[in-house]
């Protein structure tokens, strides 16, 4: 989604960071954005260690328990206002403001913090 996001708004400079912790994703993901010339940040963290206080739009590909403690980290350091997409888990203790499914049934659930 970065990548998209980067290349639909190339014109306006964003800062656009993606965190994964996993050692084979985050190698895929610096190759492909080597290869397309993203300006997308790919940092290897810990989502709990990660700094959220200046961030805008939030983007989770997440299991449920792990949006679970995300939700009360978005919380404590996000900002009012900041979005928060999840793609396939829904964020106990929030509301979406707006859900949408794709093709296959999965959904994403949009959040305002």
């Amino acid at each position: 989604l970065l990548r998209r996001l980067d290349r639909q708004y190339r014109a306006i400079p964003l800062e656009l960071i993606g965190i994964e912790n996993g050692a084979v994703p985050y190698r895929i993901s610096q190759f492909l954005n080597r290869l397309t010339g993203s300006r997308v940040t790919i940092r290897r963290e810990d989502y709990f260690q990660a700094d959220l206080h200046d961030a805008g739009l939030i983007y989770c590909w997440l299991s449920r328990g792990t949006m679970r403690r995300l939700g009360e980290k978005f919380r404590r350091e996000c900002r009012p206002g900041t979005k928060v997409i999840s793609f396939g888990f829904a964020m106990p203790g929030y509301a979406p403001i707006k859900t949408c499914a794709d093709i296959a049934g999965t959904y994403l659930y949009i959040y305002e913090v």
